[in-house]
């Protein structure tokens, strides 16, 4: 259970009825915070019964061999461990807090509204949740305040998981991060430490690509049974949490320029001045799915886009799935383990459409083809067309010997990702493919010799994790670029005193160790220790 909630849940485990009644009486604000209480046959009745007479909302489960319910208030649930994960996360979404910081209005059925409730599960947040079937709205409000269809990045602002910004959109920072993935959010808690003032620019999904992770990440250390992609992204966020770092939720990066005093200006909205200074960047803007190419077809495509048709599974999709036919297009690892997730989680049908056969590990590729034989069905070939008046009900595949139309009620896409750089088309950044070029990969020799480990075509302006040339798409790789990244930036520092433009700024005390006696280096020393001191 602790790994199916990340750790969001405070699992209490006892051995019987009267430790039960025990712990119960020991928690602390326990109609806030008792949400579920799963009991087996063995004196679970009675227990059960006596909690719903002071906790009326706490969802209350019996372990037994049949699913169904006992009575109005207790659940019969199945106690195979597939069955009662997915059971775990629909207690929490039935649970009806009393005094909920987040109220919830919409149809919570579709993918939008299962994604949201993952969200909260995923991130321990009571809510209650008011059945609007007749909207297609979602709509969340956070003690009080409304926010109609919020990305993550946003969620976590208004629940103050993420600080409000210290500093105004004006503030001459010392290092803007464009991204929160893996490597941005490295790079951001390394250059807080040493002491530049930090933005990060994330607008949708703080941990970036790898929260929608369906297998949990193997690669990272410190983690020796893996860890699921949304935990690692929650531990950094408390981690961040307590450094000066400031983060815009609403923004998204636009456009970037050099200024004549060597900092450079971000543009992150539509207006003229919606614009962030920076003594260094850091490009960690990672990538964004491939679209599907259907010539003439596009526009079916576009047409369905989010009302059948979707760009990545994620591990939230599955219960959106239950009883339905599904697509996934795509033969890499990311469609394999989709197809996998959609069989085992219920789905009526799994087709798996490759262009030429499957690119996926071998050792994947063979799950998929031996689990629940005639439930994945593989097709070779290429989408034409999706079909269907208000939501995909129909997809055409055409093979090199012929063409076929499977139903569908869903199609999810997974055929790769492509650079998120064209908002730096016109800013000097030497490009490859798409790919942000940094140091030895750069093509003037010149530059490639002046230029320092991560460091782009522009000096001070630096590249990391995905969106650089010749990643391997890595989590582990994403963090360690981001940090090296930030040493780099300190040498970069050390020759370019004059791009800090905030004498207060701690970054200075760089400064110190090396030239004392510089002015610039003396006066941010002496505000930095007196700022120390006064604290």
């Amino acid at each position: 259970m602790e790994r199916w909630c990340d750790g969001s849940l405070e699992i209490v485990p006892v051995a019987g009825e009267i430790d039960a009644r025990k712990a119960i009486n020991r928690m602390q604000s326990t109609q806030d915070r008792l949400a579920i209480v799963l009991s087996d046959e063995i004196g679970g009745v009675s227990l059960l019964q006596y909690i719903h007479m002071s906790h009326a909302n706490t969802q209350l489960a019996l372990l037994d061999s049949e699913k169904g319910r006992r009575n109005d208030y207790i659940v019969q649930l199945d106690m195979s461990p597939d069955a009662l994960e997915v059971a775990l996360e629909e207690l929490f979404f039935a649970w009806n807090p009393p005094n909920p910081r987040v109220r919830v209005t919409g149809p919570p059925g579709e993918r939008e509204g299962h994604f949201l409730r993952r969200f909260l599960y995923l991130n321990g947040i009571p809510y209650a949740w008011l059945d609007i079937t007749q909207s297609e709205e979602i709509t969340v409000y956070v003690d009080g305040a409304t926010i109609p269809h919020p990305t993550p990045s946003q969620l976590y602002a208004a629940l103050g998981i993420i600080p409000a910004p210290k500093h105004s959109l004006k503030y001459p920072y010392d290092l803007v991060v464009v991204g929160g993935g893996p490597a941005g959010l490295s790079a951001a808690l390394s250059a807080s430490l040493v002491g530049f003032s930090t933005l990060v620019i994330e607008a949708q999904r703080p941990g970036g690509t790898a929260t929608a992770s369906i297998n949990l990440i193997r690669n990272y250390l410190g983690f020796p049974g893996g860890v699921a992609g949304t935990r690692l992204a929650k531990l950094a966020l408390e981690q961040l949490a307590t450094l000066e770092i400031d983060w815009r939720s609403s923004h998204s990066a636009h456009a970037l320029r050099q200024t004549g005093d060597g900092r450079y200006e971000i543009r992150v909205g539509k207006h003229p001045d919606d614009v962030v200074s920076a003594g260094m960047v850091l490009l960690a803007c990672g990538q964004i799915p491939d679209r599907l190419p259907l010539g003439e077809a596009q526009w079916t495509e576009e047409r369905l886009l989010n009302r059948g048709v979707y760009y990545g599974a994620e591990p939230s999709d599955r219960l959106v799935e239950l009883g339905r036919d599904v697509v996934v297009v795509g033969g890499g690892d990311s469609a394999g383990q989709a197809a996998l997730m959609f069989a085992k989680g219920g789905s009526k049908s799994v087709a798996l459409v490759a262009h030429e056969g499957p690119t996926m590990s071998k050792t994947l590729w063979d799950e998929v083809k031996d689990y629940a034989p005639g439930l994945i069905q593989t097709y070779w070939g290429n989408i034409t067309e999706f079909s269907g008046t208000d939501s995909l009900n129909k997809v055409l595949v055409k093979g090199r010997w012929y063409d076929v139309p499977i139903s569908a009620t869903s199609a999810y896409i997974n055929i790769g990702g492509t650079p998120n750089t064209t908002w730096l088309d016109d800013s000097g950044i030497e490009l490859g493919d798409g790919y942000i070029r940094t140091d030895i990969y750069l093509a003037d020799s010149l530059r490639q010799q002046e230029a320092l480990p991560f460091e782009t075509s522009l000096p001070g302006v630096f590249a990391a994790g995905d969106v650089r040339v010749n990643s391997s798409r890595r989590v582990g790789q994403a963090v360690g670029q981001g940090t090296a990244a930030v040493a780099s930036m300190e040498r970069y520092i050390r020759k370019n005193p004059q791009v800090l433009a905030d004498p207060e700024s701690t970054a200075h005390l760089l400064l110190d160790i090396e030239d004392f006696d510089n002015p610039l280096g003396r006066r941010g020393f002496k505000q930095w220790l007196l700022r120390l001191l006064s604290q």
